[in-house]
């Protein structure tokens, strides 16, 4: 039971980051779009892109998490689920 609560936990966290993953394009268009208007610096437009791309980082390691719980709880139950 405690493989089925952590495997929907790391579902709900994953919708929420997949979100976020949408809001992330978002906000390197309009971080360069500021760069290119020179309202902001080239290092702050570095600094986005670092950003985001660490939370794809996190982003893919949670995924990467909920497929092995799933893949525990199908063993444990014996079929797929």
């Amino acid at each position: 039971m405690k493989k089925h609560k952590n495997t929907l936990k790391i579902s709900l966290i994953l919708e929420v980051k997949k979100e976020g993953l949408e809001t992330s394009a978002e906000l390197i268009r309009t971080s360069f779009q500021n760069y290119q208007e020179g309202r902001t610096a080239f290092f702050n437009f570095l600094e986005t892109m670092q950003s985001v791309n660490s939370f794809k980082i996190d982003y893919f390691n949670t995924l990467a998490l909920w497929h092995r719980q799933r893949a525990l709880l199908e063993k444990a139950i014996g079929s797929d689920l």
